[in-house]
C-alpha cells in the first residue's frame, strides 16, 4: 500500500510542474492530490517519530510566521472574513507534504522530469499564443506577469540539473543537454509574455548556477560572456523586448519629471507604490488591513490623492503591498520568511548541492519578482512557491537523515547523494 502511495506521490510531483502553465487550474488539483497522498503515507506507514533538527525547526517557523502575521492582523482589524486568510493558509496546508517527503523521500528523477516538461511546455505555449495566435503578449491561462515569471523559474530550476549533487556524482550528458534546452524554452516563455520583472534576476541566477556547475573558470566566464552578448542581441533584434524596456525607461522619466503624468505600466506601478506609501503613513504598525488595499486605493482616488487608473488589488510590489496592508509587523514577517528559507537552503548545500541551489534560486527568484509584482497575492504563484519549498526541503532533510551529512559542512564533503 505504501509503495503505491509513494509512486502516486512521485507522479503527482512530476505533474505539479509539468502541467503548471499548460493546463488551466491544474496546480490546485495536483497540490491537493500531493497533500492527500502525503497524509495517507503518514497515516498508513508506522514509523517512530523523527526528532526535528534546528534547521528544520527554523524552516517550520519560516512557513508559519507569515500566515501568523496575517491572522494577527485580521484580529487587530476585527476582520472575520476567512477569505482574506485563504492564500496565507497555503503556507500551513503544505506542511504535511514536508513531513511525508522528509520521512519517506521523493524521486529527484520525477522532480526534474516535471521541471523539464513544464519549462518546455511553457515556452511552446508562449510561442503559440504570440506567434501563431497573434496575441500581443503570451499569458497562458493566467496573467502575463505570472506566466512569464513562472516560465522563467521553471527554466532556471531545470538548469540546476547541470550541477553535481556531490563531486563524484555522475549525471547523464543527454539530460544535461535537455536541461539547457528546457532553460531556453523557459526564457522563451518569459520573453513572449513581455514580463520585465524577472529579467533583472536572470544574470544573477545564471551566474550562481555556472559557479557551481563549471569548475574551470575560463569556460565559466566564457559561457557567461556569451550569454550576456546573446541577451544584448535579443534586446536589439526582438521588437517586443526592446519596446518594453525602452517604454519602461520613458514612462519612468515622464513620471518623475512631470507631476501627475501616469503613463504605461511603469508610471502606473510607480503611482501604485506611492499609494501604498500613503497607506503605510496612515497606519504604520498594522497597515490598513489584510485584503484592504483595493478599497483603500479607491478611497485615495476619490480624494484625488492619487491617479484614477491604479485601482488594482495590490501595489504590484510584494513588500509595498505587505507594508500597506500589514504594516511594519507584516513586512518583518515576510522578510523573516524569505531570510529563514535562504538560510535553510544555504546550510543544506553539503547534503545535495543540486537541490539546495534549486531552493536558493527559487526563493531568490521570488524576492526579485516581488520587486514589481505581489507574488503572494495570487493563488498560483503562492502555491507553487510554498509547495516546491517544502518538497525541496523535505528531500534535503531526508537525505541528511539517511547519510548523516552535517548541514554546515563544506559543500565538497563528498558524501554520496540519494536520488530518492
Amino acid at each position: 500500500m505504501h509503495a503505491v502511495l509513494s509512486q502516486g506521490f512521485n507522479l503527482a510531483l512530476m505533474l505539479f510542474t509539468a502541467l503548471l502553465l499548460v493546463v488551466d487550474r491544474s496546480i490546485g488539483a495536483v497540490a491537493l492530490l500531493m497533500l492527500l497522498l502525503s497524509i495517507a503515507m503518514l497515516l498508513t506507514r508506522h514509523n517512530r517519530g523523527i526528532k526535528l533538527e534546528q534547521d528544520e525547526k527554523l524552516l517550520l517557523v519560516a512557513m508559519a510566521i507569515y500566515p501568523l502575521a496575517v491572522l494577527i492582523n485580521m484580529l487587530v482589524h476585527q476582520n472575520s472574513d476567512l477569505a482574506d486568510f485563504d492564500i496565507a493558509s497555503r503556507f500551513l496546508l503544505v506542511l504535511p507534504i514536508f513531513f511525508a517527503v522528509r520521512r519517506f523521500g521523493a524521486s529527484k528523477s520525477w522532480l526534474y522530469a516535471g521541471l523539464f516538461i513544464g519549462a518546455i511546455g511553457a515556452g511552446c505555449f508562449g510561442y503559440y499564443q504570440k506567434y501563431v495566435l497573434g496575441l500581443v503578449v503570451a499569458h497562458g491561462y493566467i496573467s502575463k506577469i505570472s506566466f512569464g515569471d513562472l516560465s522563467l523559474i521553471l527554466g532556471v530550476l531545470s538548469l540546476t540539473y547541470c550541477i553535481k549533487p556531490k563531486p563524484d556524482h555522475p549525471r547523464s550528458k543527454w539530460l544535461i543537454m535537455l536541461a539547457i534546452i528546457a532553460f531556453g524554452f523557459g526564457l522563451m516563455g518569459s520573453i513572449t509574455s513581455g514580463t520585465r520583472g524577472g529579467w533583472i534576476a536572470i544574470p544573477v541566477m545564471l551566474w550562481l548556477i555556472l559557479r557551481e556547475a563549471i569548475e574551470i573558470k575560463p569556460i565559466r566566464f566564457g559561457i557567461y560572456a556569451c550569454f550576456l552578448i546573446a541577451t544584448l542581441g535579443v534586446y536589439q533584434n526582438n521588437q517586443l523586448v526592446k519596446y518594453k524596456v525602452d517604454k519602461a525607461v520613458a514612462d519612468t522619466i515622464s513620471y518623475l519629471s512631470e507631476e501627475g503624468s501616469v503613463e504605461g505600466s511603469a508610471g502606473t506601478r510607480l503611482e501604485m507604490w506611492r499609494a501604498a506609501g500613503i497607506m503605510f503613513q496612515q497606519s504604520p504598525v498594522f497597515g490598513v488591513g489584510e485584503g484592504e488595499y483595493r478599497s483603500s486605493v479607491k478611497q485615495l482616488i476619490s480624494q484625488k490623492q492619487v491617479a484614477r487608473n491604479i485601482g488594482y488589488g495590490h501595489a504590484h510590489s510584494e513588500m509595498l503591498t505587505t507594508l500597506a496592508e500589514l504594516g511594519v509587523f507584516g513586512l518583518a514577517a515576510l522578510l523573516a520568511f524569505y531570510a529563514l528559507l535562504l538560510r535553510f537552503f544555504y546550510r543544506m548545500r553539503s547534503v545535495d548541492l543540486q537541490l539546495a541551489t534549486a531552493g536558493l534560486l527559487l526563493v531568490f527568484g521570488y524576492v526579485d519578482f516581488g520587486l514589481t509584482q505581489a507574488m503572494l497575492s495570487h493563488n498560483i504563484t503562492t502555491v507553487f512557491l510554498v509547495a516546491l519549498v517544502v518538497i525541496l526541503a523535505g528531500c534535503l532533510s531526508h537525505q541528511k537523515r539517511l547519510h548523516g551529512t552535517p548541514s554546515n559542512s563544506p559543500a565538497d564533503s563528498g558524501i554520496t547523494s540519494s536520488t530518492g
